[in-house]
C-alpha cells in the first residue's frame, strides 16, 4: 500500500505549526537537534555539534519542543540508497 503524494498542492505541504520532521532546534549545550521522526507524542532527533559533526541521537516529548524556538529547517531530507547484501552479514564480538 502506498499513498500517492505526487500532486499534493504546495500550500498543503507548508509547515502548519508544531514540531515536524526536518526542524532544527538548539539545545542548552550549544548542539543542534535535527528532528528525523515523530511518533505519537515523541520526537526522535540526531545531534550535531558546533562544527556540524554527528554526535548522538535522542528523543524528546513533542510538548517540550512546542515551547522552544525552531532555529531552522532542512530544505530536503536525504534519501538513503542502500546496498543490499545477498546474504546478511553477521557480526560476532571477539572474545578477549
Amino acid at each position: 500500500m502506498k499513498l500517492d503524494v505526487s500532486n499534493v498542492p504546495p500550500e498543503v505541504l507548508e509547515h502548519t505549526g508544531g514540531p515536524s520532521v526536518g526542524d532544527v532546534y538548539r539545545n542548552q549545550r550549544s548542539r543542534f537537534q535535527l528532528i528525523v521522526a515523530i511518533g505519537g507524542h515523541t520526537a526522535y532527533y540526531v545531534v550535531f555539534n558546533d562544527q556540524g559533526e554527528f554526535t548522538g541521537v535522542g528523543q524528546v516529548g513533542v510538548h517540550h519542543l512546542e515551547r522552544r524556538d525552531c532555529v531552522g529547517r532542512v530544505k530536503e531530507m536525504p534519501n538513503f540508497e542502500v546496498e543490499w547484501f545477498p546474504k546478511p552479514v553477521v557480526y560476532r564480538p571477539r572474545l578477549i
